[in-house]
């Protein structure tokens, strides 16, 4: 896939515990992250499109159209932008679909069958 959309998540193998969010399902994930990143965070502003989601944890996969790295998947905290820490919340960013299957969902997949969840850890 040379340019990706969010169309572009539809039809990839998902594997559990991600899936699919589909065209219009994310805006609340959306609205979280804009209450979430303050100034100083990498996503502050950015224009994101929540496209699959974590079942067993709150975290998002997002398309970054406007990045260089177009993907990024954000751990929520549930605190919000006003507490300024520009560390979180959480996210990893990864250079393509083929990265994020790798060393994302694949890594995840594994880990959720083995019943070894690990804790996000900084990148």
């Amino acid at each position: 896939m040379s340019e990706l959309t969010p169309e572009s998540f539809e039809h990839i193998p998902w594997q559990a515990p991600w899936r699919y969010v589909r065209i219009g399902e994310g805006t609340g994930y959306e609205s979280d992250l804009a209450a979430e990143v303050g100034k100083g965070h990498p996503l502050h502003e950015a224009r994101a499109i929540a496209v699959g989601v974590r079942v067993d944890q709150d975290d998002v996969l997002f398309l970054i159209p406007d990045a260089p790295k177009p993907l990024a998947v954000v751990h929520f905290t549930r605190a919000s932008a006003a507490e300024g820490n520009s560390r979180f919340p959480h996210t990893t960013f990864y250079s393509s679909l083929g990265d994020w299957f790798l060393r994302g969902m694949a890594a995840d997949h594994a880990h959720y069958l083995s019943g070894d969840a690990p804790e996000n850890e900084d990148e």
